[in-house]
């Protein structure tokens, strides 16, 4: 009964762990050719103060406005938090669908999902 908690574990592992090297080595691959090419991060002409920090042009803030409560001008003021979220919130959707999966596999009877008695 425990078997049919997960659906194939093993092939879903080894598969991220495929989408993760590839993925590196295409990141890795491309950094270098840039790099190659002699292209580096540089803040942009116009940038407020040279920081680094975008610069914001009005149409791009008219969309941003239109679109949310997201102001682009407002970029510089804000802040990160004092504190880290808890640990808990991280954790709370996987221990949601694991429960959620132990439940409909043995809680709940196979007939009553399957509807084969």
């Amino acid at each position: 009964m425990l078997d049919r908690l997960t659906a194939a574990p093993g092939i879903g592992i080894i598969a991220s762990v495929i989408i993760m090297a590839f993925g590196m080595w295409w990141l890795t691959r491309a950094e270098a050719a840039a790099r190659k090419e002699g292209e580096v991060y540089r803040p942009r002409e116009g940038a407020a103060g040279g920081t680094g920090a975008p610069a914001v042009d009005e149409k791009t803030r008219e969309h941003a406005t239109v679109a949310g409560d997201f102001d682009p001008a407002e970029l510089a003021n804000g802040k990160r938090a004092d504190s880290e979220p808890p640990f808990l919130f991280a954790v709370l959707p996987l221990v949601v669908v694991i429960a959620m999966n132990v439940q409909r596999q043995l809680v709940l009877p196979p007939a009553t999902i399957t509807g084969v008695p």
